[in-house]
C-alpha cells in the first residue's frame, strides 16, 4: 500500500505540473495574423516558457480563426491602441505548424 500511495503522489505531481504554461504581460509589442488564421503576437515578458517555446521568447500564438480567437485578437487590438499592459496565461503547448511559439489561452487588458 505505501508503494502505491509514492505512485498516486509522484502522478499527482507530474500533471500538475505539465498543467501549468508560461506567463507574459506588458505591453502587446506586435501582432501578425497569418494566411491561414494564426495570429502571432509579442508582449514585453514570457516566464515559465516550455521548451517549444524557447527559440523565439516573447512570442504567443492561438487561433484567430475561432470565436475565442476573434476576442483575444480585439482584446490584443485595443491593448495595443491605448498602450495598455496585457496579462497573458499560455498553454504550455506550442501547437503551430511552426511548432516553437506556446498557444496562449487567455489574454486579459490590465487596467
Amino acid at each position: 500500500m505505501t508503494f502505491l500511495k509514492y505512485v498516486l503522489v509522484a502522478v499527482a505531481m507530474v500533471s500538475s505540473f505539465s498543467a501549468y504554461g508560461g506567463e507574459g504581460s506588458g505591453l502587446v509589442r506586435r501582432i501578425a495574423v497569418i494566411g491561414d488564421g494564426r495570429v502571432i503576437f509579442s508582449v514585453d515578458t514570457h516566464n515559465n516558457v516550455p521548451v517549444c517555446g524557447k527559440s523565439v521568447t516573447g512570442e504567443f500564438d492561438f487561433d484567430g480563426t475561432t470565436t475565442v480567437g476573434k476576442n483575444m485578437l480585439a482584446i490584443l487590438i485595443a491593448a495595443a491602441n491605448t498602450n495598455k499592459p496585457v496579462s497573458i496565461d499560455g498553454s504550455s503547448k506550442c501547437l503551430t505548424r511552426w511548432q516553437d511559439r506556446e498557444t496562449a489561452l487567455h489574454v486579459t487588458i490590465v487596467y
